[in-house]
């Protein structure tokens, strides 16, 4: 059996080791694009990383995302995962403009239907990133569902 040690003196090893300690989450292709290594020549030496116990391998839908064994928790890795998403991140940067913002608001602004917006707010409140709230005209009504962000998580 091969050695952590011996697994990281080839210079592609450690090269792909440097990429996910830098970019926490980074998925096959987008790790493929940086270092310009075939997938398949990745995927082998990722197993060989995988094995060693020296990376974490975490799947998402279609994604394998990939961090450095320990450096990160499993709601740190959550978090990475949903940030590095377009639509979850793009909600974040502009909850962290608006105190409150509805689904209709996000929806509007980010130009994506209400459903998909839905989606990945959810998402974000089940990791404890946002937190849900009713809200109240000055005349008592009920305008509906709101959000906003969890400041300390951040």
């Amino acid at each position: 059996m091969i050695s952590r040690k011996n697994i990281l003196q080839l210079k592609i090893r450690q090269d792909i080791y440097e990429t996910i300690s830098k970019y926490p989450g980074i998925h096959l292709s987008e790790l493929s694009r940086k270092l310009n290594i075939p997938k398949t020549t990745l995927k082998h030496h990722l197993k060989y990383l995988d094995r060693a116990s020296l990376i974490d391998v975490k799947k998402q839908n279609s994604y394998m995302r990939f961090f450095i064994k320990y450096k990160a928790g499993k709601k740190e890795k959550e978090i990475i995962n949903l940030l590095r998403q377009e639509t979850p991140r793009h909600i974040i940067f502009f909850m962290l403009n608006n105190s409150v913002s509805s689904q209709i608001e996000l929806s509007k602004e980010l130009n994506k239907n209400p459903a998909a917006i839905y989606f990945h707010l959810k998402k974000l409140k089940e990791i404890g990133l946002i937190n849900h709230a009713n809200t109240v005209g000055k005349n008592g009504v009920n305008l509906g569902d709101s959000y906003f962000l969890k400041r300390d998580k951040l």
